[in-house]
């Protein structure tokens, strides 16, 4: 038995250090044991609420002993831990998908986004469809995956044709978006959709962290050189609000916006807009809002406006001042208000520092 399978065996008191001396090259895959190990804890609460509400038929049964209670509560505990396994109860998905990017884990290699990953019903019917990362809404008639229904259950597919329709929306993933269109009194009407729209295909950006970095790269040298700043900080921070390219805002009829940056668009914008939800900090709490984001013809179009932006905002001049330094780079756009994040800046540094980045700048530089 390996150090991973030991951390699902109650009775190893140090298999935890399995999970952290993993180290950085198989952080994804650490952090998944970890959530699998609150996922355990969860179970293991649900158990103990289990017991507790049998404890009133247990006063005056001969059985019910001290030892008896001590041997239970071990076996729930080793309950909970094989439960976690696998699939679990699908709450650990949703605490790695959370703390991937909490703490800006990349996937690893070949491993799909957990945000593409179908829903189990655990409920005996039949799974959802698959949810994509851009959150367009699928339609009912797709192939369902999962467990099958007997025929003495509820008709699922009876159920989901009475359910009313949801027009599809242009909303991309939430992330840490920014804020950088400084403060202004101009009011952005997002009109609603009047009628029902159709799946919308959106024109595919990065497939790999090599390919964001093959394109950005060169771009970004010439700009760092215009603006003073390290080039890695650049990519860094566009790979940042981005996913690596993964991420990027599209239009309403699916067009890719190129903004690698979240440059939202204000009065001094006369180009294209895109109209997206996206997560703002206010007071340190995260919340939902619609927002108009800048439209541009090309990525090299954007890297232009991006230094454009910066270097002529009042609010960006520390930035500036430290450009050759990914740190006071980084610091400087979080003072002068770039992003709502609290650890915009850190986020920056850690991709910047990175391996990933280093080994796709080589690659890119011997191509």
């Amino acid at each position: 038995m390996n150090n991973i399978s030991n951390t699902y065996n109650y009775n190893d008191l140090a298999s935890l250090n399995a999970i952290s001396n993993m180290g950085e090259e198989k952080e994804a895959e650490a952090l998944k044991q970890v959530a699998h190990q609150f996922e355990s804890m969860f179970i293991g609460m649900m158990l103990k609420s289990m017991r507790d509400a049998n404890a009133t038929f247990e006063e005056d049964n001969p059985l019910n002993t001290n030892e008896s209670k001590f041997y239970r509560q071990m076996f729930d505990d080793q309950l909970a831990l094989s439960m976690s396994q696998g699939e679990g109860i699908g709450l650990a998905d949703s605490i790695y998908r959370q703390l991937k990017d909490q703490f800006n884990v990349q996937e690893a290699d070949g491993e799909k986004p957990d945000r593409e990953q179908p829903i189990r019903d655990f409920s005996g019917g039949k799974s959802f469809s698959t949810l994509k990362p851009d959150l367009d809404l699928p339609q009912f008639n797709q192939p369902n995956q999962g467990y099958s229904v007997p025929d003495s259950q509820p008709n699922v597919q009876s159920l989901q044709d009475a359910a009313p329709r949801i027009t599809p929306v242009n909303v991309p993933p939430l992330r840490s978006q920014s804020s950088s269109n400084e403060n202004t009194s101009m009011d952005i009407k997002v009109n609603p959709t009047s009628e029902p729209l159709g799946p919308i295909k959106k024109q595919s950006a990065f497939e790999t962290p090599q390919e964001f970095v093959d394109i950005l790269w060169p771009v970004a040298q010439k700009i760092g050189d215009v603006m003073g700043v390290d080039p890695k900080a650049i990519v860094a921070q566009a790979a940042l609000e981005t996913g690596w390219g993964k991420h990027i805002i599209h239009q309403g009829d699916g067009k890719n916006s190129h903004n690698l940056f979240g440059i939202k668009a204000d009065h001094r914008w006369d180009g294209g807009v895109a109209n997206v939800s996206t997560l703002e900090y206010r007071q340190g709490v995260a919340q939902k809002e619609v927002a108009p984001f800048r439209v541009y013809d090309s990525y090299e179009h954007s890297l232009k406006d991006y230094a454009n932006f910066v270097k002529e905002s009042d609010r960006y001049q520390e930035a500036i001042k430290n450009g050759k330094s990914i740190k006071g780079y980084s610091e400087g756009l979080q003072q002068g208000g770039y992003a709502t994040d609290p650890h915009y800046a850190k986020k920056i540094q850690r991709i910047a520092g990175g391996e990933l980045l280093a080994q796709a700048i080589d690659r890119a530089g011997r191509g």
